[in-house]
Order: structure tokens, then C-alpha cells, then sequence
């Protein structure tokens, strides 16, 4: 039966951290796959959009292009409004009822996991696996006193040992508004779109020129 990792997030931009731990993910649990899915409207994020979601989009392909084993879903881009994780769930089990289904969650993401839009339902649905972020303490007594002690008991042995990869999406937005190289960041392509679209409110010079 195949495997998925779903991975979703504002990929704001998509960066090589997102890229690291994703493949670390799918090693660990030997999963067939990992489908990145650029939220349109983050419920927890509904200011803090920089790119279009046609951006992020754009730069999730690019980053993936010719890498084996990632695909990129574009239903909540195409859908529109706020990206409730379980509607976008519910569509890729129906699409493949025989697929089995793995929601990767950040460290970060923990403490507001409980307020998501039908949290019960997603745990009934597909299995999660959490990653860890760096400065984000990490232990069944941070899930129990997060999310409580029945769902912590479930999540506590679904931590994945994935690198902590120090790389911010919000650094790297500064970063560009500043004009300050993002190389090594980003993949190439990444940095190429948001050079040529002018996203983030700076002036990326062409790589290799100095800064």
C-alpha cells in the first residue's frame, strides 16, 4: 500500500529547511512520498501572507522540479479562502482511498494543534509524525501539557528524529527586503522567481555578482 506524508504550510518562501526535513521524514518512515501543500489562506497566518498564493505555488514546483519522491497538491491555492487541513485530507482520501496518509507537524505548531478545525476528525483520518524545530522543546510533558494527556499519549511516539535545520522563512523575507544575499537558503530556481517577480520588497542581484 503506498504512503504519504502530507506537508503543508505558506512556504513563504519554500526553503532548503522545509526541503531537509521533509526527505528526513519520508526516510524515517519509508514513505513513498511527501505532497507539499501551499496553504491560500493559513488560518493561523491571515496576515502575514508576503507572496501570492500563486507565488508560493510557483516556487514549491520549482524547488520539487526533478526531485524523486515530492509533489506538489495546489488544491487549497485553487480552492481559495482559509485552508482547513481536514478538507484538504478528506480530498486526498477520497482521490485514493487505498493510500495511507502521514501529516507531518512541526514542533511549532503543537501549541495552537488543538484549536485546528476538527482536530478529532484528522486524528481519525490519517496518522501524524512531528518534526522538530530548533529552540522548541520537545517531550511528552510539552505535548501533554499542550494538547493534553489522550492526544499526547498518541503523538508521543510519532516524533521524528529530522535534522533542525536553523533556516527561517521569515529571515529570508528580510533578508531579501534588505538586499542581502539568500544563496544556499533557497534553492537556485527559488531565488531566480523571487528575483525576476520582485517579491519581498527587495533587489536580489543575480548570483555570483557582489553584494
Amino acid at each position: 500500500m503506498a504512503h504519504s506524508l502530507v506537508f503543508g504550510g505558506t512556504f513563504d518562501p519554500i526553503h532548503h529547511g522545509h526541503l531537509i526535513t521533509a526527505q528526513a521524514a519520508r526516510q524515517e518512515l519509508a514513505a513513498d512520498e511527501v505532497i507539499l501543500i501551499p496553504a491560500f489562506i493559513s488560518p493561523h497566518k491571515l496576515d502575514r501572507h508576503a507572496a501570492s498564493g500563486a507565488d508560493r505555488l510557483a516556487m514549491a514546483r520549482l524547488a520539487t522540479q526533478g526531485v524523486p519522491g515530492f509533489r506538489v497538491y495546489p488544491g487549497e491555492v485553487e480552492r481559495g479562502g482559509p485552508s482547513f487541513t481536514i478538507d484538504t485530507l478528506e480530498t486526498l482520501v477520497r482521490a485514493d482511498p487505498q493510500r495511507t496518509l502521514t501529516l507531518l507537524l512541526g514542533a511549532d505548531q503543537l501549541p495552537q494543534f488543538h484549536h485546528w478545525h476538527r482536530i478529532d476528525d484528522i486524528l481519525a483520518l490519517v496518522q501524524v509524525a512531528i518534526m522538530g524545530r530548533p529552540n522548541v522543546p520537545l517531550s511528552f510533558q510539552t505535548l501533554q501539557e499542550t494538547l493534553g494527556h489522550p492526544v499526547a499519549t498518541r503523538l508521543a511516539g510519532c516524533i521524528l528524529p529530522t535534522p533542525l535545520v536553523e533556516i527561517s522563512a521569515t529571515a529570508i523575507r528580510a533578508r531579501v527586503a534588505a538586499g542581502e544575499p539568500i544563496h544556499f537558503l533557497v534553492p537556485p530556481t527559488v531565488e531566480a522567481y523571487i528575483r525576476e517577480h520582485g517579491l519581498y520588497g527587495g533587489s536580489l542581484k543575480a548570483e555570483g555578482s557582489r553584494q
